[in-house]
């Protein structure tokens, strides 16, 4: 009998692993109507050699592109001149620009203030269904909203803090908001959040060493808001449509400490 059972469990076992998307093994999303869009994406099998020392079988390697005895992958022709055979380059990065002072979806963020304005980063779209609002985001988005301040002392580390209020509606776990400084020759995260979440309020604080300063006479400090997006599913392509994506910031400040208590750097919201 419990020969029996232990086969069974090992069954189950098998298929779960083999059937990882199968109900109750989703992910879990943020918000109800993300729940009705989850992404299910189908896992990509590891091909894998076998133990040393035993014969592999001789179907162990499929190629569907490519592989031993064919020039296909090799991207050059029996002649040796170059071939892209099917392969194409697509440059995403030069895309217009998202980021934009707008009403849209920013009443909440600012109450105080009547037809309030906020940075949004979006567009419009045709609406997806006669509940959708036409306004959202696309694929493929890499949106930069950047700011510099410089520092009193250029010879001290510095301690930022950025405050804010914002809005975020986008997909969960492959699109994303995200606050970055600059840190050599790259940007460096140091928040970022995905799915949806309404009137935030933001504050973060990081210490940005003399290194990392930049400008032409190193004494600045170089913040970005990035909102980034794949390849798929978006207001663009209506598998994930949204009721007011991607992002709407308002009321950023920034402080600089370097020992004598926070400073306010400029005045607020003065991003580009």
């Amino acid at each position: 009998m419990k020969a029996k059972k232990l086969a069974l469990l090992v069954a189950i076992l098998l298929v779960m692993d083999l059937f990882p998307f199968l109900p109750g093994n989703q992910p879990l999303v943020h918000s109800a109507r993300a729940a009705e869009r989850s992404r299910i994406v189908p896992e990509i099998p590891t091909i894998r050699g076998g133990v040393a020392g035993r014969a592999k079988s001789a179907n162990d390697t499929t190629y569907i592109f490519g592989g031993p005895g064919t020039l296909a992958g090799k991207f050059q022709n029996a002649f040796g001149q170059p071939d892209r055979q099917g392969w194409l380059g697509v440059d995403r990065t030069d895309q217009e620009f998202y980021w934009h002072r707008d009403t849209f979806h920013a009443a909440d963020l600012d109450p105080t203030t009547p037809d309030n304005h906020a940075w949004w980063c979006g567009t419009t779209f045709e609406p997806c269904d006669e509940d959708d609002p036409p306004a959202g985001y696309g694929n493929m988005w890499e949106q930069f909203l950047d700011w510099y301040g410089t520092v009193p002392d250029p010879n001290l580390a510095v301690t930022v803090r950025v405050t804010a209020r914002l809005n975020l509606d986008c997909e969960v776990y492959y699109d994303h908001l995200g606050l970055q400084h600059a840190a050599d020759t790259e940007m460096q995260t140091v928040w970022t959040l995905d799915g949806t979440v309404e009137t935030l309020d933001f504050d973060e604080s990081f210490i940005v060493t003399p290194a990392h300063f930049t400008g032409p006479g190193a004494n600045q400090i170089h913040l970005r808001w990035e909102f980034n997006s794949d390849f798929a599913y978006s207001d663009e392509d209506c598998a994930w449509p949204t009721d007011f994506g991607a992002a709407q910031i308002d009321l950023i400040a920034v402080t600089f400490d370097q020992g004598s208590g926070p400073m306010l750097i400029g005045p607020i919201e003065s991003w580009s």
